[in-house]
């Protein structure tokens, strides 16, 4: 009502100034101001409770029906029904339509609801009679971004059969893609693409590819190549990233390396490889120094030096037997103390066929620790 007192006010001050101002804009005017109070008070509470009342007495008219008959309470979508019908009756007799903001409730809760024929019923008792601009292309977008499944009578095919086309623009497009790549809604941003054919702007897809590597979502990373057909600038921000995430991480496993190395090309950057598995030693991640060590060529491979020190934080944390299955698979040996605790703990359990193994892969003679050999002897007498 404030607006159209606002208009009334401004026709009024026209009439002051000397403009013309016909009987019929003073009467639309009001006719607008009446119909948005009834539109108002369509729902609200009493219009409610007097809508259940004519629906009861509606049932109670029929022949078959008596006063003690349970009569369930008008669903939703049969109340909206009747305040559209009584909006419908009210824009007749009073000759004027609602604008769309006006319907917004209803507009909203036809989107919400994914109910599109209502949503088209609602719009044409507006002026405008369409949808505001970009508003059906939003819902198909993000229709997609929650069903990125084609498939018949999905939300993009209903839309189009209530409303015609949609017509996307750049503007439009973009920050869905912000939202679903923030997300890592991989599946939704190929879906937006290849309904708008807009393509991913690069910027963002470089800026995804770092987000995503700090965090080692490397199937993600996969995807986007897929999708995007373009593989990310190993820029300075996405190196960082990469060597935070292994000094960090408790664990990189084989899987990632692999993904990681089809996105990027690891193994064949040798500064960073090594860079990797640095950091994995400074972080204490030996899991991940071993799956990077191993899985690479030997030039990209970490100085033994590095070896050794993964040695001896394992042995720091009672790994020995870890030391022993890296020591064969890569055939370095530990320093000599090292060593001797590798070789020590395999005569304590008794197995001489890793003893064996370890002295051929390393090239070295088996070592043992005093106590251990006395403690093994006095348990086989």
């Amino acid at each position: 009502m404030k607006e159209a007192k606002n208009k009334f006010d401004g026709l009024i001050e026209r009439i002051k100034l000397g403009e013309t101002v016909q009987f019929g804009q003073m009467e639309g005017l009001f006719a607008k101001a009446l119909l948005g109070r009834f539109l108002e008070q369509l729902r609200s509470p009493d219009f409610r409770k007097r809508a259940e009342q004519l629906h009861r007495e509606r049932i109670l008219a029929q022949e078959d029906v008596d006063e003690d008959t349970e009569i369930p309470e008008l669903s939703d979508r049969e109340l909206v029904s009747y305040e559209l019908d009584q909006a419908r009756t009210a824009i007749g007799a009073l000759g004027v339509r609602p604008e769309l903001k006006q319907m917004q409730p209803y507009v909203e809760k036809a989107i919400n609801q994914r109910d599109w024929r209502l949503l088209n019923t609602v719009v044409s008792l507006t002026e405008e009679g369409k949808l505001e601009k970009g508003t059906l292309e939003n819902i198909v977008l993000n229709s997609l971004l929650r069903s990125p499944t084609r498939e018949e009578g999905d939300a993009p095919s209903t839309l189009r059969a209530e409303f015609g086309e949609p017509h996307y623009t750049r503007e439009l497009v973009e920050p869905v893609y912000v939202r679903a790549l923030t997300e890592s809604n991989m599946s939704g941003a190929k879906a937006v693409q290849d309904e708008t054919k807009i393509a991913i702007p690069p910027a963002l897809v470089q800026t995804t590819y770092e987000n995503l590597v700090e965090h080692g979502f490397s199937g993600n990373m996969k995807r986007l190549a897929e999708i995007t057909g373009s593989k990310p600038e190993k820029t300075s921000v996405l190196r960082a990233n990469l060597i935070r995430l292994a000094e960090t991480q408790d664990i990189i496993q084989k899987e990632t390396l692999d993904e990681l190395d089809t996105v990027l090309d690891l193994k064949n950057d040798i500064p960073l490889v090594k860079g990797l598995q640095v950091a994995a030693i400074r972080g204490g991640k030996v899991a991940t120094f071993f799956n990077i060590h191993n899985n690479v060529g030997p030039r990209a491979r970490a100085p033994i030096s590095n070896v050794h020190d993964a040695y001896d934080k394992l042995a720091s944390a009672d790994g020995i037997g870890t030391i022993v299955d890296q020591a064969i698979e890569t055939g370095i040996a530990p320093r000599r103390e090292t060593l001797t605790k590798a070789y020590s703990y395999l005569l304590k359990v008794n197995n001489f066929g890793r003893i064996e193994e370890l002295a051929e892969k390393t090239s070295t003679t088996p070592r043992f620790d005093g106590a251990v050999v006395d403690a093994v002897a006095r348990s086989l007498v």
